[in-house]
């Protein structure tokens, strides 16, 4: 009997750890699924939503908009190809229905094709300056296309060396850079700062006025975010590349030379924004320092239609409209003064954009008295 008891103890030890195995194991999955997940949260603060342009503050460490989820978001509706047996009709309309008018979100990068540089505080006049470049189109694989453009994401960077020699055995130390990018086209690019050196490199100044101390704890510590809508744009594109009047993808590629003896081969893939307006915020509260909104052309060029709008908007209150001369605006109090037969205050706190003002330019205001303040639905320069 001593031989059967021997076996059956044995059997009890092997059932007994194959089933600790399977539980060992059962808890790593578990470990696993719940450190994915943690990942996943600690991914979380970038979004795919639209952004909320009315936002007095952001959360913590905002990244914005993840551009390539958008861009595949996008290509779904409006594929960089039409199908074959799609007439030309319906593929343009597809992608003139994925232009829905949303706002997205996009912090740019630095890169070698422009970025934001933070310049160093200025004690003397208390002031913060920022700088916002960008690049042309032309210079990245779209020979003719000149418009500004701005790096959004960077990855699969790759960086190798090698000996290069040409045909008359002279040898140079040659630097090979390879990567994809994703970025955005600006189709509204002239009200998108100065031109520095052609159509598309741009240079957007910024400043604050802050206290060495605040400016102190602000030290690598600034984000901005570029706010824009997708919207259609007709282009040539070079070769070397497809899309459409949405989105579209190239390579760009150069060869190393003697007198500069680096390699660049870069996929990007673009999509086509209007600026609607750049934010600057701390990056670990979310606390915004600056919104600088850029001109709505369409508000303009349309003065009626927009302030008909506002004046919709406002039914709940009475919708009053004021014609008269720009006087000032206060940046800090967010105030405008106009002078008519009169001379008003506006409250332009709630506007998200605001024309580019000169002392004497006849304005419209589209306002609603409100405790006691005038506060503007609509400002719109007249020509």
């Amino acid at each position: 009997m001593r031989v059967p008891l021997l076996f059956f103890v044995l059997g009890f030890f092997i059932a007994f750890s194959c089933v600790g195995d399977v539980l060992a194991k059962e808890r790593k999955a578990t470990t696993r699924s719940k450190s994915a997940a943690s990942s996943k949260e600690k991914t979380d603060n970038v979004t795919l939503a639209s952004f909320d342009a009315t936002l007095e503050k952001l959360p913590p460490n905002f990244n914005g908009t993840d551009i390539a989820k958008l861009f595949k978001m996008l290509e779904k509706k409006a594929p960089l190809k039409k199908d074959e047996y799609e007439t030309t009709a319906d593929y343009e309309n597809r992608i003139a229905s994925a232009a829905t008018g949303d706002i997205y979100a996009f912090k740019p990068v630095n890169s070698g094709l422009g970025g934001v540089v933070i310049q160093p505080y200025d004690a003397d006049n208390r002031r913060l300056s920022i700088e916002i470049t960008t690049s042309s189109l032309s210079s990245y694989a779209f020979r003719n296309d000149n418009r500004a453009m701005l790096i959004i994401k960077e990855f699969d960077k790759r960086s190798r060396s090698y000996v290069g020699s040409n045909v008359f055995g002279a040898k140079v130390l040659v630097t090979s850079l390879s990567g994809k990018v994703y970025g955005v086209a600006l189709t509204n690019q002239t009200d998108f700062g100065s031109n520095k050196y052609s159509p598309g490199w741009r240079t957007m100044p910024l400043s604050i006025d802050m206290s060495p101390e605040k400016a102190r704890t602000l030290k690598n510590n600034i984000s901005v975010l570029l706010l824009c809508k997708p919207t259609l744009h007709e282009s040539s594109r070079a070769p070397f590349s497809k899309g459409n009047n949405l989105i579209f993808e190239g390579t760009s590629y150069s060869k190393a030379t003697m007198d500069s003896p680096t390699s660049l081969s870069y996929d990007g893939k673009f999509i086509n924004v209007e600026a609607v307006s750049v934010w600057v915020y701390e990056t670990n509260t979310g606390s915004i320092l600056l919104k600088n909104d850029l001109p709505d052309r369409k508000a303009q060029a349309n003065p009626d239609s927009g302030e008909q709008n506002a004046i919709d908007s406002g039914r709940q209150g009475i919708a009053e409209k004021f014609v008269g001369e720009f006087v000032s605006m206060n940046e800090a109090a967010k105030t405008l003064i106009a002078k008519g037969q009169t001379e008003m205050t506006f409250d332009v706190s709630g506007l998200r954009r605001m024309p580019t003002l000169t002392a004497g330019d006849m304005v419209t205001v589209v306002f609603v008295e409100k405790d006691g303040k005038n506060i503007a639905k609509a400002v719109v320069r007249r020509r």
